[in-house]
């Protein structure tokens, strides 16, 4: 469970609670296939943008969280005004166009990968 104990009341902490907890996994020993990120996407005067705030959020047409890893999407959830199937596959490349692309640099945040750490290789 994350709980926020500062918040800057501009962005929302829910994707910034899914970092942390991949980051927590991959620091642990417990078994993680591998790092996950997320972003939350809008679209603001048909621009795209990443973490919008809650005053760019009332002026979206989409409010979309993406969750993957640095080649899959795996999870998707929130709400669109009305947008074609197109703009919806767009705002998902879009966010997995922002995931980082080093997983060997994301995992090994303590210099150390989970594998090594446990005794697997």
């Amino acid at each position: 469970m994350a709980t926020v104990v500062s918040a800057d009341q501009e962005h929302d902490s829910d994707v910034l609670a899914l970092i942390g907890a991949s980051c927590a996994m991959n620091l642990s020993d417990i078994p993680f296939p591998e790092p996950i990120a997320g972003v939350r996407v809008g679209r603001v005067d048909g621009e795209f943008v990443i973490m919008p705030t809650f005053e760019q959020l009332d002026g979206s047409d989409m409010d979309v969280v993406v969750a993957g890893t640095a080649d899959n999407i795996i999870m998707v959830e929130g709400g669109t005004r009305e947008v074609s199937e197109s703009d919806m596959i767009a705002a998902l490349e879009f966010a997995h166009g922002t995931h980082p692309r080093d997983r060997d640099g994301a995992a090994r945040a303590d210099g150390a990968t989970p594998a090594s750490r446990s005794g697997r290789s």
